[in-house]
């Protein structure tokens, strides 16, 4: 059983499809749900399988070290 499909939450989630701007639209229309995480914060999931390489997300933010997230938001 994945994490998504064990996972109990009461907060609300948002599903999301990639719209035919996105670089993930070329995906074969896999969803994914954003929710709050019992790890940090909010965390996306996956609510079908994901194929080993296939592009789900495009990151555009900052990429940096644990230790360095760790001190910008103790």
């Amino acid at each position: 059983m994945t994490q998504a499909q064990g996972a109990k939450t009461t907060a609300k989630t948002r599903t999301s499809t990639p719209t035919s701007a996105s670089p993930a639209a070329k995906t074969s229309g896999r969803r994914i749900q954003v929710r709050r995480s019992g790890v940090h914060g909010k965390g996306v999931f996956a609510v079908a399988p994901i194929a080993k390489g296939e592009i789900i997300i495009e990151y555009k933010g900052e990429v940096i070290s644990w230790p360095e997230a760790l001190r910008r938001h103790p």
